[in-house]
């Protein structure tokens, strides 16, 4: 017979309680599969850390598909979606004032990738 498991879910506290017991490898391998289970990660984690030449374009497409739809193809429009895209990359460049020179490139259809990779490297390379 199974563990009566409690009726709360997992927290982060009890994640963090868990990834305390990895070593660097067991680290690794568990950001490895994160990173190849979902695209989302992966984009998360390209921008985080200032990998490839367009930051703002896989974030700059889903504002682009929910403010602008094709309408033959009978898409809505989703503000909420968009403003979810924006908090995401927010969230993935880690620099509170940052996005908001961003945030203009993607308003005005512009690629601003050696702003965004300045801006991705010094968020990295500040302690």
């Amino acid at each position: 017979m199974s563990k009566h498991q409690s009726k709360s879910q997992p927290t982060w506290v009890d994640v963090k309680a868990k990834l305390v017991s990895f070593d660097r490898a067991g680290l690794l391998g568990l950001v490895q599969d994160l990173y190849t289970a979902h695209k989302d990660t992966r984009t998360f984690l390209h921008t985080r850390l200032g990998l490839g030449e367009d930051l703002l374009k896989p974030y700059r497409q889903t504002i682009d598909r929910w403010i602008w739809p094709d309408v033959l193809r009978n898409q809505d429009t989703s503000v909420a979606k968009a403003k979810q895209a924006i908090s995401q990359y927010r969230k993935a460049i880690d620099e509170p004032r940052a996005w908001q020179s961003c945030w203009f490139s993607i308003a005005s259809g512009q690629s601003d990738s050696a702003a965004t990779s300045a801006t991705t490297t010094r968020a990295i390379s500040t302690p």
